[in-house]
């Protein structure tokens, strides 16, 4: 351990800085001072993201429309009745996510609202364990501060923890194995695998894998002995730090394939999965898609798209977790800087990390789609592992810094360089996301119809209504009222939910650009609607082809009826439902300027012979 240089006469003020930034021996309050630092900068940034959700009375975050909405049923069991999109997410939905979400509102919690403050205890969660794991690393107070702090505003630049969907479970719980594994502490490791399989399974797989490559690597030209000893009462009471580490690798396994043989033995009442043959032939997986994995751009899809890449699309948001790069550099020269030497020898963690995620990663793409998406299980990690390399480097170089600024040996100039650069690191690091526009950046949307989430909210529970429109994503979460399709829902990897959603959506572009009104009456029968809500615009060509419309993309995926529809009203012929959205039309059960909400009722009366 690196002892702190004696007070300096000279330059007693730089002393008593590095004195109290970098302590030889922490007292329990110094440790205390920098966590509760740590967890309040994280309630800050959570208190922001807060109030972001509650400025109005129509905001949800945007992946909780998913991952969110049919809990509404918590509270009232008769909403939603044969819906098959809320009866979809809801199967899907990982147990312990749905059992915690069900205890809260038997507490009396609204789903839509648990969901908007949830993330607060989420991000301390998350800062107090990046804390510890960050100090087991480099046993100084502010590199935990610092590694919470990068942490907590890493995460505050995406949605990850903010949607209170399961991968918000997934940093708390895996940065709790992480730190269990660096500890050897069994009560924090095995617990944290455990509950992985009930928020994120797909994770488990992660934490399975640097069990294996860590005990493999350890047993490397000795297997076949360390195999036989498991069978020897030496093996399981030996006191040994290898021993233990040994016992801890082996029973983590065990628990991670009882949790993933549990798992996999729950079979989807919506498989299987889509197959890569199947998802090469649907659009949705392309450009435009409304999944779109594949992409003729070799970098993008390999190395900074979104689902299919190795590296998420922003890698270093804040700029400040390029330093983590470093960290390599910093170990190879440990020797030579003043708290190099205290850094732990189980940095092997972060190696094993990124080795089993890659190897996950090439599996997912082996496999497609039976893990679901290669990309989680590297970007996620890294959106895990830069935050605490960077910490350890950033804490280092400003030691490094303020112990050239005691120097005497040092002209003025090089102790002022050193004492600046110091601080203005720290202030960049700390205060880089004021600089932002917004920040956090939790991706909540905002109702733009309040009058027709009032107006479907007040009709009955059985109300069904049928939609291309872009509001018809907000209907569920907003009024709690079933839409028959919607772009928001339009999700393609299990192939027994999707063929039926994607028939219906065919179905429905059909009924809806038909110039025969009995195939509108028809299509009402078949799927028992209840309203038709028609946004003004959508017997434009414009609106069809989604020239200006992003929302309308998705559209082009459904062929070749979208393209008969585009060619239909080329050749002139209206469709039928065009009529209906005449002024004071007596099948106008609601209005506003650029919606309509039909009566199937009044039409199906209008279509009989």
């Amino acid at each position: 351990m690196a002892a702190t240089p004696p007070p300096n006469p000279t330059a007693p003020w730089s002393q008593w800085l590095h004195r109290g930034l970098f302590p030889t021996q922490p007292r329990r309050r110094v440790w205390l001072f920098w966590l509760l630092a740590s967890l309040a900068i994280a309630g800050a940034i959570g208190w922001a993201g807060y109030r972001q959700a509650t400025g109005g009375p129509y905001i949800v975050q945007d992946d909780a429309r998913q991952h969110v909405f049919w809990m509404q049923r918590l509270a009232d069991p008769e909403l939603f009745p044969g819906d098959w999109i809320a009866d979809y997410f809801q199967s899907v939905a990982p147990e312990g996510y749905r059992s915690l979400y069900r205890a809260l509102a038997v507490l009396g919690g609204d789903p839509l609202q648990i969901s908007k403050w949830l993330p607060i205890p989420l991000g301390l969660l998350v800062a107090g364990l990046t804390f510890g794991l960050t100090t087991a690393l480099l046993p100084i107070p502010i590199a935990g501060f610092w590694g919470a702090v990068l942490m907590v505003q890493s995460l505050g630049m995406n949605d990850d923890l903010a949607s209170a969907t399961p991968r918000s479970f997934l940093y708390p719980l895996f940065l709790a194995f992480a730190w269990g594994w660096v500890q050897s502490n069994p009560w924090l490791l095995l617990p944290a695998i455990g509950l992985l399989g009930l928020f994120y399974p797909q994770y488990v797989l992660v934490a399975g894998g640097i069990l294996a490559i860590d005990l493999l690597w350890r047993w490397r030209g000795r297997w076949w002995p360390q195999m036989r000893s498991i069978f020897t009462q030496d093996f399981w009471h030996s006191p040994d730090p290898a021993g233990q580490r040994d016992r801890l690798s082996l029973i983590g396994g065990v628990v991670a394939a009882i949790v993933l043989g549990i798992y996999a033995l729950q079979a989807s009442d919506y498989g299987p999965v889509v197959t890569a043959a199947q998802a090469r032939s649907l659009p949705e997986f392309f450009s435009s898609g409304r999944a779109n994995f594949f992409d003729d751009n070799w970098f993008d899809f390999w190395i900074l798209g979104q689902r299919s890449s190795l590296l998420p699309k922003d890698p270093f948001t804040p700029a400040t977790l390029a330093l983590g790069l470093l960290l390599p550099l910093v170990w190879w020269r440990r020797n030579r800087l003043g708290l190099g030497g205290q850094l732990s020898d189980h940095l092997a963690l972060f190696p094993l990390w990124l080795l089993s995620g890659v190897s996950w990663y090439v599996i997912a793409h082996l496999l497609l789609f039976r893990l679901h998406l290669p990309g989680r299980y590297t970007q996620h990690s890294l959106r895990m592992i830069l935050p605490i390399t960077a910490a350890l480097v950033l804490t280092i170089a400003i030691e490094t810094l303020l112990r050239q600024l005691g120097r005497v040996d040092r002209a003025t100039w090089q102790r002022a360089s050193a004492g600046l650069l110091a601080g203005v690191i720290s202030l960049v690091a700390l205060l880089y996301p004021l600089s932002l526009k917004r920040f956090p950046k939790a991706n909540y949307v905002a109702g733009e119809s309040p009058g027709l989430y009032q107006f479907a909210a007040a009709q009955p529970k059985t109300w069904r209504v049928a939609s291309i429109a872009k509001e018809a994503d907000n209907l569920p979460t907003f009024a709690a009222r079933s839409v028959l399709v919607a772009r928001e829902y339009a999700i393609p990897y299990h192939w027994g939910y999707y063929r039926v959603f994607r028939q219906r959506a065919i179905d429905l572009l059909q009924a809806l650009y038909s110039p025969d009104l009995a195939q509108v009456r028809r299509f009402n029968q078949q799927y028992a609607i209840d309203a038709w809500l028609i946004d003004r615009d959508s017997f434009s060509l414009d609106y069809l082809q989604a020239k200006e419309r992003r929302a309308n993309r998705w559209l082009r995926q459904f062929q070749p009826v979208q393209q008969q529809a585009i060619e239909q009203l080329q050749r002139g012929q209206q469709p039928a439902l065009r009529a209906f959205l005449a002024p004071n039309h007596p099948c106008q059960i609601y209005q506003q300027p650029n919606l309509v909400v039909l009566s199937a009722r009044c039409i199906m009366a209008a279509a009989r012979p």
